[in-house]
């Protein structure tokens, strides 16, 4: 057993070393025991990270506790754990009495020597490997609930928050209780107010009598004036004979370029004329 005690591995540790957990699932195990203080097999049980059989497997290897693969667990495996949890909380073994552990086997069962076994033994035979079977069934079935029921501890996170929502649904119910008392509140008249939706009124009626009455009044047509008439015939007068003056202007112009000689043919008329009349 000292041997054991020297080899002694973190349940953790060994459950890795073995492949039987990976380490996502042993840090989500271990978080969970931080926060609640459970049991860390039983969190991996619980969390279905490893089968009863292999963790009662695991615990008899790590508290060197002989355990018998066909048997199960054996109350060897239950007084080393209670030992050690009682050392870890600083009893002594001398306060309590000892366990002592033992192992129980069932030996295979012996082949028949006879060459030919007869029908009715064999049944029997299979009748009683039947009957420990199902008790072995029976008592690891008893010992797998007593992993699994462990009160669960009240969940710090889960809490505060029921008390916050608590708080927040008596916030709001005072807020819409202060809107209901708001919205019964009947305003005060005010006497500026009204004077202006009163002139607001009044100036709305004028406005609407005034466009009444441009609607209703006939169109009147302008009387010819005799002045603006004979000015307006002025008018085209005057247009008419600054037409007339441009164009005999223009005529006029063609005219004159037309008799102006060039200057060669001017010297020439020059001297001719003391001599004799000539023409360009």
């Amino acid at each position: 057993m000292e041997a054991a005690e020297q080899a002694w591995r973190p349940l953790g540790e060994l459950l890795l070393s073995k492949n039987l957990i990976a380490r996502t699932e042993l840090d989500q195990a271990l978080s969970e025991q931080e926060e609640t203080g459970k049991l860390l097999g039983a969190i991996l049980v619980d969390r279905g990270y490893i089968s009863g059989p292999a963790l009662a497997i695991a615990l008899a290897e790590q508290y060197g506790v002989e355990l018998d693969q066909q048997q199960g667990f054996g109350t060897g495996l239950w007084a080393e754990i209670e030992r050690r949890h009682r050392s870890e909380r600083g009893i002594e073994e001398s306060d309590e009495p000892k366990v002592e552990a033992t192992v129980l086997k069932l030996e295979p069962p012996q082949p028949s020597l006879e060459a030919v076994p007869d029908p009715e033994p064999q049944l029997e035979r299979l009748e009683d490997e039947n009957r420990r079977l199902q008790d072995e069934i029976e008592r690891l079935h008893a010992e797998f609930t007593q992993l699994r029921v462990i009160e669960p501890e009240p969940d710090p996170q889960l809490e505060r928050l029921e008390q916050e929502n608590g708080l927040l649904q008596v916030e709001v119910a005072r807020v819409c209780a202060e809107l209901a008392e708001l919205r019964a509140i009947e305003p005060e008249p005010d006497p500026q107010l009204e004077l202006l939706e009163e002139e607001n009124r009044r100036l709305g009626d004028e406005i609407e009598r005034l466009h009444t009455e441009f609607t209703q009044t006939p169109v009147m047509e302008p009387e010819p004036d005799p002045q603006l008439e004979r000015l307006e015939e002025e008018n085209r007068r005057l247009q008419d004979e600054i037409e007339l003056l441009h164009a005999e202007s223009s005529r006029l112009r063609i005219r004159i370029r037309i008799r102006i000689p060039s200057p060669s043919c001017r010297r020439h008329t020059f001297c001719s004329c003391r001599h004799r009349r000539s023409t360009c």
